[in-house]
């Protein structure tokens, strides 16, 4: 069984990678109906809804960072979505793929130690599972 380090992971927001990551997480859903009626005999029964996803990602903050937390930050208060990638950067790696939009920024700079970020993505619209060509 093969492993993958996560630093073989990276995201891609609006087609460059996040200057400083250091983490990253993808999470995605899918609402689900309950549809169950007297007639199915004590088994339940669902339909399925709609589906999306967030992304939540970590870094360190780095002033002159092309991707990094000035663009954000313009994104999330001009609100406009933009594309992502999350995942691996070789030939067969597993890519996740979509639109989304800025939801959260936070920016922590304390004395003496190194300044951070974290931000939270919403998924909108299509969302599509692949590799990298």
């Amino acid at each position: 069984m093969a492993h993958e380090l996560g630093n073989n992971i990276v995201l891609k927001y609006n087609t460059a990678v996040i200057v400083g990551e250091t983490s990253s997480s993808i999470a995605t859903s899918l609402d689900v109906i309950e549809v169950t009626d007297k007639g199915d005999s004590g088994a339940k029964t669902y339909l399925s809804g709609d589906y999306g996803g967030t992304i939540s990602f970590e870094g360190n903050f780095d002033q002159a960072g092309a991707q990094g937390c000035a663009e954000l930050i313009a994104d999330q208060l001009t609100p406009a979505s933009r594309a992502f990638i999350h995942g691996g950067t070789d030939s067969g790696d597993e890519i996740v793929s979509g639109n989304c939009f800025v939801t959260s920024l936070s920016k922590s700079a304390p004395n003496n130690e190194k300044a951070t970020f974290t931000a939270d993505l919403q998924m909108t619209g299509a969302i599509t599972a692949g590799v990298v060509s």
